[in-house]
């Protein structure tokens, strides 16, 4: 549970007040964050995104590489998203992009090699856009692709400001299940 009896229960209640130089994001803001709307980005550009990120797994498992890709509303510098691939001193494989397109980052780490299932891809797309939602409003949520000797595994971590939100963390060899439940999850614990 959470740490503080007066944390704030729903993401539209939620004031970030963190590091000086951090963006602030006031109450009245917050109550216009629609999770399921990023006005910078079209759905077709979370779409396109989701693709590339069911793509991701299919290069992991083929090169047994580690895959990060993670959303993080603590930095300052405009570069929300870290896209990183560890193949493993191949040195093939080695990606880092720290940017604010996330859409391109992935285009550029994880090209289409096949179809992806369209209604996972939009399921997908839908959990994207509330991670750069909730990223937005002050928190880090990351994923971890890896292979583990056997089998292709994802690991999903939502983290709060200052230790006030307790960490979620879950693995799972399913991809949109993992990524679903932690979108479960946070909702629950938003609305406490």
């Amino acid at each position: 549970m959470l740490s503080r009896p007066d944390f704030p229960t729903r993401l539209s209640e939620f004031q970030v007040v963190s590091r000086p130089t951090a963006r602030t994001l006031q109450k009245s803001e917050a109550n216009d964050v629609d999770p399921s709307v990023d006005p910078e980005v079209s759905p077709d550009d979370w779409l396109e995104s989701a693709r590339h990120v069911l793509a991701a797994s299919a290069i992991v498992t083929r090169e047994k590489a580690l895959v990060l890709i993670k959303f993080d509303g603590e930095r300052c510098n405009g570069n929300l998203y870290t896209v990183d691939i560890d193949g493993s001193g191949n040195g093939l494989l080695d990606f880092r992009q720290e940017t604010s397109d996330l859409s391109g980052a992935v285009l550029k780490a994880f090209p289409l090699e096949t179809e992806s299932d369209e209604s996972e891809a939009e399921m997908l797309a839908a959990v994207l856009r509330k991670w750069d939602a909730w990223a937005r409003a002050g928190f880090v949520l990351g994923l971890q692709i890896f292979w583990n000797g056997e089998t292709t595994f994802y690991s999903v971590f939502i983290l709060g400001e200052h230790g006030m939100f307790e960490r979620i963390g879950l693995r799972d060899s399913e991809l949109l299940g993992v990524m679903l439940e932690s979108v479960r999850q946070f909702e629950a614990r938003m609305d406490g």
